[in-house]
């Protein structure tokens, strides 16, 4: 591929930056005060310096692959990197569960998915594809976060019926992120008023969590 260079600069161009936003969310909390147990600040920080050594790292052993193609050593390697710094990842956001009010965590992402929506509907409006694209995306990856924190809530709950709604609501808005997207993408391509309408019908269908058909998800 001609471009190869370019796309792998860009790429861990956006890794670097979703690392380092992961690493400074995390330090916030930390340091926020909200953590008031000495053990679990700790185990923050120490997360948050493995995924900061490990991102370089990562990459590095990545551009190694990419020049010296079929090496399995090298590919071997690359991949375990990879492995440990996606299970660090996931440790960090498991920690930052374990210290945010899911209650409040929804209420934010809920503003922030809306927010991504309406700044995707006003860039197709304007043409302005790539801004589109990009903020649906976004959104479509907060949905999945909020997900995320309703189903460590199900499965840390002893009552039935809560986790049966929680668990049917959560169904509901994760069958909204793939039909939302490809609307957008749709758009995208066609540009035409049916389809903008189509996305904007999509994108208005309100969080279930936050509108009244579900319980209130638990504070801990």
């Amino acid at each position: 591929v001609a471009d190869r260079e370019a796309q792998f600069a860009a790429k861990a161009k956006a890794f670097t930056a979703h690392a380092e936003a992961a690493s400074r969310t995390a330090l916030e909390v930390a340091r926020s005060g909200g953590v008031h147990d000495a053990a679990m600040e700790a185990e923050i920080m120490d997360t948050i310096k493995h995924i900061q050594s490990l991102a370089p790292q990562l990459i590095s052993s990545s551009r190694i692959v990419l020049n010296n193609y079929g090496n399995e050593t090298a590919v071997d390697f690359m991949q375990t990197l990879k492995d440990e710094y996606c299970e660090r990842m996931d440790h960090l956001k498991e920690l930052m569960d374990q210290t945010t009010d899911s209650m409040q965590f929804l209420k934010a992402s809920e503003a922030q998915i809306q927010a991504g929506l309406k700044t995707a509907k006003a860039a197709l409006a304007k043409g302005d594809t790539d801004t589109a694209m990009k903020a649906s995306t976004t959104a479509a990856k907060q949905v999945r976060r909020v997900l995320d924190v309703a189903k460590s809530e199900a499965e840390n709950s002893e009552d039935a019926e809560y986790v049966a709604r929680l668990t049917g609501v959560s169904e509901q808005l994760a069958k909204s992120v793939k039909p939302m997207v490809a609307a957008c993408k749709k758009s995208c391509t066609e540009k035409s008023l049916a389809s903008r309408h189509e996305f904007g019908q999509a994108a208005d269908t309100p969080c279930p969590f936050t509108a009244g058909r579900c319980p209130r998800i638990r504070c801990p």
